[in-house]
């Protein structure tokens, strides 16, 4: 079956959409020892990809679909390698599958014999002679859209993120991160530590418990990084802002970051604005 990739059926859309997620759980099976069970990286993958696949927010629905069919079950779900656990599907960027190998070689086969997109004969005459131009057509594609372009619509990394606070509303540079609730505790806790110096170590037994504001007692049964998870602060965003961190105690790194530092502590800075991306598309639609 060959999918005419510019006028495909809604049916068609879906199994080419499973298609691209098989093929990013086959390349990780092949590099997973016996028995262990697989993780994926859906930003990864969808960062990384140069073809056609489904939109960021329909990957997990693809991926429950297939452990429907048995190819694999779903053990565990992060929303950034190994942070914390989470069961929110749809903030979820990390799966750790355990794999029905013959099932899923099964689907695997099915679609690669039905659903692998066929490029026309023609297209592959004068590859050589076509190979810059290819090169660069892919490079453009695979640019993450952003605000930060050049005149020529590439992407250029900014020189720096800083956070601020409009109107209760968390930005970082012109993306919308978060709202919190007019009244709430994740707010008045990242206030305050906000207001200590750069790179001051945070600890609970050092929280405010003041009888006019006892911001100890109101977080005592939430997690420094479950606090965080919930003002926005996930994946790369939440390694940046705290390089350190854990339920007791955290490092904030201050309200501006150069691109300097993140790339010294080996942050991956175009997953990151990526991370703001589907904030700002979440919170900010227009």
């Amino acid at each position: 079956m060959i999918i005419n990739i510019e006028n495909m059926t809604i049916e068609e859309e879906f199994h080419q959409d499973v298609w691209w997620v098989l093929r990013v759980i086959k390349k990780e099976l092949l590099s997973t020892p016996k028995e262990e069970e697989v993780k994926i990286n859906i930003f990864d993958a969808y960062k990384d990809r140069h073809e056609i696949g489904p939109a960021y927010k329909d990957i997990w629905k693809r991926i429950r679909k297939i452990e429907e069919w048995g190819a694999f079950k779903i053990v565990a779900m992060y929303n950034h390698p190994y942070d914390e656990m989470i069961y929110d599907w749809e903030n979820a960027t990390v799966f750790l599958l355990a794999i029905n190998q013959s099932v899923f070689d099964k689907i695997y086969l099915k679609y690669t014999k039905d659903f692998c997109p066929k490029e026309p004969k023609e297209k592959h005459k004068n590859i050589n002679a076509n190979k810059k131009e290819v090169s660069q057509k892919d490079k453009k594609d695979s640019t993450i859209k952003s605000p930060y372009k050049n005149t020529e619509g590439l992407f250029v990394l900014p020189k720096s993120f800083e956070l601020k606070i409009q109107d209760r509303q968390i930005w970082i540079n012109n993306y919308f991160l978060s709202k919190p609730h007019a009244v709430g505790k994740n707010f008045e806790f990242l206030e305050h530590i906000r207001s200590k110096p750069k790179n001051t170590k945070i600890k609970r037994s050092e929280l405010p418990n003041a009888a006019d504001w006892d911001l100890k007692n109101q977080i005592s049964n939430k997690g420094f990084i479950k606090i965080l998870n919930g003002l926005g602060f996930k994946g790369e965003l939440l390694k940046a802002y705290f390089p350190k961190r854990g339920i007791n105690e955290l490092v904030y790194r201050g309200d501006k970051i150069t691109q300097k530092e993140l790339k010294k502590d080996g942050i991956n800075i175009p997953v990151l604005i990526k991370e703001l991306e589907l904030a700002n598309e979440k919170n900010n639609p227009e």
